[in-house]
């Protein structure tokens, strides 16, 4: 599915990038710029907090799986993954564009290098953290956790997205594989933030593990 968004997105890159051209310097890109990622500052400390207290861990299981995959997910997908494959993409920032479209560079068209590049979007992959909890939350048929989940996450994604789109620091496509990306990363960040977890209580992880692969058994506090 992100493969085939790519295909159908990027024949709207250009486009894109042209038109906001002319906002590079709007007071919503700035924005996003500085705000975008200040949501997960919050979310960190808090998760931090649970993790750290194994009184509170016992006590709130669901609360505590949920800290420790998106702690595990920020780390996996948005820190490694997002900046090895700016090096290894080497793509220019839409930004570098003149008014024709001169100096465009699709995201398949590889050229590693160090520098401050674009794809993929490092900002909608922090507002992608919620990832895990969606995966989660479905994995558990819980259906009111599930939308409330989704919905922040669409609503700060999208914002995100749209803010860095406009603001020329991203094409259409950066922001798209970021999206798909986080999506494809969330099993595994939950499954490594259950692995995590059951270290910190130093609980058998390999017996845990055989007896309830997926530990998808509802808790009685969320």
């Amino acid at each position: 599915m992100t493969f085939v968004a790519l295909v159908i997105f990027s024949y709207y890159d250009l486009e894109a990038a042209i038109y906001a051209l002319p906002h590079k310097k709007s007071q919503f890109g700035n924005f996003i710029q500085y705000w975008g990622r200040k949501p997960l500052t919050v979310l960190i400390i808090a998760a931090g907090y649970l993790l750290a207290d194994k009184k509170m861990r016992n006590k709130k299981k669901t609360l505590s799986r949920i800290a420790s995959a998106l702690c595990v997910h920020v780390v996996l997908h948005s820190a490694l993954i997002v900046n090895l494959l700016k090096l290894f993409v080497g793509r220019p920032r839409p930004i570098t564009l003149d008014s024709s479209g001169d100096g465009f560079v699709a995201f398949f068209d590889c050229s590693p290098g160090l520098g401050d590049f674009s794809f993929p979007s490092g900002h909608t992959a922090i507002a992608m953290s919620l990832a895990p909890l969606i995966y989660l939350f479905y994995i558990l048929k819980d259906r009111k956790n599930l939308i409330l989940s989704s919905s922040v996450t669409v609503f700060w994604a999208g914002m995100v997205a749209y803010g860095r789109v406009i603001g020329c620091a991203h094409y259409l496509t950066d922001t798209v594989f970021s999206v798909g990306s986080a999506m494809i990363f969330a099993p595994l960040s939950l499954g490594i933030g259950d692995i995590f977890l059951a270290w910190l209580n130093n609980e058998k992880i390999i017996d845990k593990c055989a007896e309830n692969p997926l530990n998808i058994e509802k808790d009685d506090e969320h």
